[in-house]
């Protein structure tokens, strides 16, 4: 029995956790850049467990719609929002990033952070975000990039298998955003430290859901077990290319429409 295919993203939204590289730090400096005020309409694109909504709602008041592919995320996103008192104001959606459900020009601002890694058709969901974006709106994107120089062949098939994931170069990138028709502010390619990423994971979950992810993850760990799926995703993930981690990066991206 061969099991069904299970990802990288999958176990996220089984845990109720989310990668978001970079942290706190990373997307304050996309609030910052993308000059986020009360009276914007935001959408954030790939939501996970909320973190992101739930801060610029609390934090900023901005009016709030989150959107994610995963039915459980939004869910985690929801519960996230309740917990923060700031259900009513974060309108929360299923949906994808390369068909968004909204109107031309229906928001001030788009964030989208560590989702277009997991987008192979990334013009669609740029195209979508210029979309909906009004005129001189901001994108302010948050993504992994193979940085300082681009892998070998083995290390992207690696990341594919395991994570579905279409890591680009930091250049080609960069190029791709102005090619979809938006004007670069600023882009600032960054290494991914590994102690620094755990600190940034711990930070982001908070000590209220560190119980329920250990919960999940012995739920997860009895999944594997049982579920030849989960067993084949854990296998292929622990044959990690040497060298992987020197060429891992992450940028913060801001653009304009």
């Amino acid at each position: 029995m061969a099991g069904r295919a299970i990802r990288y993203l999958d176990t996220q939204a089984e845990l109720g956790i989310t990668k978001h590289i970079g942290g706190n730090a990373a997307t304050n400096e996309l609030i910052r850049l993308c000059h986020i005020s009360k009276k914007d309409r935001v959408l954030d694109v790939g939501c996970g467990i909320g973190t992101t909504p739930v801060r610029l709602a609390k934090e900023i008041g901005c009016r709030v719609v989150t959107v994610d592919v995963s039915p459980k995320m939004i869910g985690w996103a929801e519960k996230w929002a309740k917990e923060n008192n700031v259900e009513g104001k974060i309108e929360f959606l299923v949906a994808d990033a390369r068909k968004l459900p909204f109107k031309d020009g229906a928001f001030d601002v788009v964030l989208c952070e560590s989702v277009l890694a997991f987008v192979k058709d990334k013009k669609k969901a740029l195209s979508e975000f210029r979309r909906v974006l009004k005129k001189g709106g901001y994108l302010g994107l948050n993504e992994g990039i193979w940085w300082p120089t681009e892998p070998p062949a083995d290390v992207k098939r690696y990341y594919e298998k395991v994570a579905a994931g279409y890591v680009l170069p930091e250049a080609e990138f960069r190029r791709l955003l102005v090619s979809s028709g938006f004007k670069l502010v600023s882009a600032k390619p960054f290494r991914v430290g590994v102690v620094r990423e755990f600190q940034d994971r711990l930070e982001l979950i908070g000590p209220k859901r560190i119980g329920r992810v250990v919960t999940s993850v012995a739920k997860l760990t009895w999944k594997m077990i049982i579920d030849p799926g989960y067993r084949k995703m854990f296998v292929n993930a622990a044959k990690v290319p040497r060298g992987i981690a020197n060429l891992t990066g992450f940028g913060l991206y801001v653009v304009r429409k």
